[in-house]
């Protein structure tokens, strides 16, 4: 898919086109403004995603947390009751 941008400042266009030739230098490969903002589009994108598979994996770190807390306090209640219930203990 095209994208045409319109209105940006020449410096803007100028830091793109320095960036790219870095690229291109440190790469030893032709690389144009064109791939340089393809690139940014993408990492942008690419981002996005990984922020929100990290928001996952943070929930489903706490939502296990929750339950072995809770599996915590089960184990430890039915211990007291069989110490209470075998051993007269506490």
């Amino acid at each position: 898919m095209d994208v045409k941008i319109l209105d940006v400042d020449a410096a803007y266009v100028k830091e793109v086109d320095r960036k790219a030739a870095a690229i291109a230098k440190r790469t030893g490969r032709k690389y144009s403004r064109s791939d340089y903002l393809k690139m940014l589009i993408e990492q942008d994108f690419n981002l996005q995603i990984e922020r929100q598979r990290e928001d996952r994996f943070d929930r489903a770190i706490e939502n296990l947390a929750t339950t072995l807390n809770r599996q915590e306090r089960a184990l430890r209640d039915l211990l007291n009751f069989f110490l209470e219930e075998f051993l007269g203990e506490r």
